[in-house]
């Protein structure tokens, strides 16, 4: 094992563990949570087969198809995270509305 693939496995366990003790507790998530980086790992510790993954797909290195696909998953966080945010906006929005016109009927009495 070279000394790359050390120092990625250990920010890629250091990452599950944060994630598995603070952020997560449905079992659902914590399945796929696992199964992608024991993949992950599998990658780190093969990168041959990430090569002929990339081949058969048409890419020319392993190491290409893997930023192809980060920058994939990158958008479609950014897209989830830009609509959890939208939407929080809007319960904040209705939630002052609300108090304002409850407060506006108290002072109103």
């Amino acid at each position: 094992m070279t000394p790359i693939q050390v120092v990625l496995l250990l920010f890629l366990f250091a990452a599950f563990f944060l994630y598995w003790k603070l952020f997560q507790n449905r079992f659902l998530n914590r399945l796929f949570l696992v199964t992608a980086f024991l993949i992950m790992a599998f990658f780190i510790i093969k990168p041959s087969v990430t090569t002929r993954i990339a081949n058969w797909l048409g890419v020319g290195r392993g190491t290409d198809l893997i930023v192809y696909l980060v920058i994939v998953i990158l958008i479609f966080v950014l897209l989830m995270m830009y609509s959890k945010i939208k939407k929080l906006e809007e319960m904040v929005t209705s939630l002052l509305r609300a108090k304002a016109l409850k407060e506006s009927n108290n002072d109103n009495e």
